[in-house]
């Protein structure tokens, strides 16, 4: 749909909106805004019109920020590394059988 800002004054990020259309077994509509430089979504709505039901579906993303910051997010919690190495040993037990 072409280049936009999103925001105001030195809070404003450049983004640039795109449009989806769909109409394999219904019509449906996404708009999808994201930042123009690194292609991370701002917001992103979706329209379905469907006969006797028609839905609009909005999605907003805050606090977004590029990179990762914490790279601890992805480590599992200490109960399910022992769950997980259990489960990987049985598996391994029962093919060396």
């Amino acid at each position: 749909m072409g280049p936009l800002f999103y925001g105001f004054g030195t809070d404003s990020i450049a983004a640039i909106a795109y449009q989806f259309n769909d109409t394999r077994n219904e019509f449906e509509n996404t708009v999808a805004i994201v930042s123009r430089r690194d292609c991370v979504p701002i917001i992103s709505t979706t329209t379905i019109l469907r006969p006797g039901n028609n839905y609009l579906k909005a999605l907003g993303y805050n606090n977004i920020f590029p990179g990762i910051r914490d790279s601890s997010v992805f480590d599992p919690p200490s109960y399910c590394r022992k769950s997980a190495k259990n489960a990987v040993n049985t598996v391994y037990d029962i093919r060396r059988v």
